[in-house]
């Protein structure tokens, strides 16, 4: 492709995804050519339309959406005027042709036959790794994908991308079910960028269910057929779509007793009670209060903290007592009636689900020596350190977290934060935690399917739910199929 012609290509992108207006120097420097070139080429955009703005301090913005520029416009705008050099657009690369300024009827007709489908919105997809041109008989899936980030929340788009092909080490899954997750319009909005850089446009969705299309040559737990679910891999997920390439070791077999759709209820709950007890590094005969124990996560955490050997405490409210305590809760704390921090003392762990406004009374409970993990609070040095994030994060989180770890100081506890990390043998020995005499309790709230993300995102949005919100991808019933 023309360098001027890739190189606005390049620069449009990069303006189009930056939150705060790009320079000439910060945009040559991205693209990896000198400020002098780059000058020159957003004026030609500039007075195309395209974008608007100065060279320098203020920067640069698109004029007009993505999706509304189309190459021709780009062409044009830095081409020269007098000409349209059509190289790689043509059917054969070798037979260049050349077309006057005002397009003749004829190869008008073929120049826009050509360019159709290329627009911007494309070339997006394709900058961003995730979108190919189709080739004649490749599959496609469909798929919920985000554009970008929004601190208010916006809709994510459904693409009819190519199914993946998977690496010697990853596994072609098709999706049957996908959990809708807080974390997920977590992600929408930017709050959780710092933990994960994700590089829009970026297929959504966190955890699931499905079944094993194709191993890679180097997979040896599974074979095509089985019934799998579990958390994405942070650096690559993808739930909300008909197929994933997932890692084999993000994977685990989904236990006989439960369909997909409770299956997908399971991998992000399972996950983050196996890894705050691994980060406690709790023994059995100690404590644990885990905060507004009667949801989800305490539906998970309770019996895998019992079968660990634990006294577990909670609160809640008084209609889930005798649930909790059938699930392994041996005090249950009616937050109407009495406060924990006047019923406990001197608890060996806290996991905490509630964040900043509950955590000066959950380390008042906490023994002195004791161990916090919170799963609402902020991030702090010792996560930075533990996740193997770069210097700079390090000391960002570290500032970001000292509060926290100034309370924990008092009376030498600790304080960790919890975003949970994709783990297949975890889940293999979770569900050996449970039996048919004890099974392993789900809740399903509703249902959408993968047309009606946005609305299942709206509804986890909202609050209140009674259980997982489920997107049903494919009918069970055609599992194999």
């Amino acid at each position: 492709m023309d360098t001027k012609f890739s190189s606005a290509i390049h620069t449009l992108i990069l303006i189009s995804e930056s939150e705060t207006p790009m320079n000439s120097d910060q945009i040559a420097k991205s693209v990896g050519t000198n400020a002098s070139y780059i000058r020159k080429l957003t004026t030609r955009l500039s007075k195309a339309g395209i974008i608007e703005g100065r060279r320098g301090v203020g920067g640069f913005r698109l004029v007009r959406k993505p999706e509304d520029i189309s190459l021709l416009d780009i062409y044009k705008a830095v081409m020269e005027t007098d000409k349209l050099h059509l190289f790689d657009l043509h059917q054969n690369p070798n037979d260049a042709c050349v077309v006057g300024h005002n397009i003749r009827p004829v190869l008008g007709d073929m120049f826009r036959d050509m360019i159709a489908g290329y627009d911007a919105r494309r070339l997006h997809w394709q900058h961003a790794g995730i979108y190919q041109e189709k080739q004649q008989g490749d599959h496609t899936l469909k798929a919920a994908v985000l554009t970008h980030y929004d601190k208010k929340g916006t809709d994510l788009e459904m693409l009819d991308l190519p199914v993946p092909v998977p690496e010697d080490d990853e596994i072609l899954v098709r999706i049957m079910a996908a959990a809708v997750n807080p974390l997920d319009n977590m992600i929408i909005r930017g709050e959780v960028k710092l933990i994960v850089p994700y590089k829009m446009p970026l297929i959504m969705g966190n955890e699931f269910s499905g079944v094993v299309e194709k191993a890679g040559k180097r997979v040896t737990r599974f074979k095509a057929g089985d019934r799998v679910y579990g958390r994405m891999p942070l650096k690559k997920i993808g739930a909300f779509a008909e197929y994933a390439a997932v890692k084999e070791s993000a994977l685990a077999h989904i236990p006989d007793n439960l369909s997909f759709e409770e299956a997908a209820t399971v991998p992000l709950t399972a996950l983050t009670a196996m890894q705050a007890f691994e980060i406690m590094q709790v023994k059995p005969g100690e404590s644990v209060f885990i905060s507004g124990g009667t949801g989800s996560l305490g539906a998970m955490a309770i019996p895998v903290a019992s079968s660990l050997g634990l006294h577990v405490y909670t609160n809640g409210s008084a209609e889930n007592e005798e649930r909790v305590r059938k699930l392994g809760a041996e005090k249950f704390i009616d937050y109407k009636k009495e406060n924990y921090v006047d019923v406990l003392s001197d608890v060996d762990h806290v996991l905490d689900t509630l964040g900043d406004r509950a955590l000066p009374d959950e380390f008042q409970v906490l023994k002195k020596g004791g161990s916090l993990v919170s799963l609402r609070g902020l991030p702090n040095g010792r996560f930075a350190k533990r996740s193997r994030m770069p210097l700079v994060k390090r000391v960002l989180f570290q500032l970001a977290g000292r509060k926290y770890d100034k309370m924990a100081a008092a009376k030498n506890q600790t304080y960790d934060f919890l975003f949970v990390h994709e783990d297949g043998n975890q889940l293999e020995k979770m569900a050996g935690l449970f039996d048919k005499d004890h099974p392993l309790e789900t809740s399903i709230d509703a249902v959408f399917s993968l047309d009606q993300v946005n609305e299942a995102l709206a509804k986890v949005k909202r609050g209140g739910s009674k259980g997982k919100t489920i997107i049903k991808v494919h009918d069970s019933q055609n599992a194999n199929g």
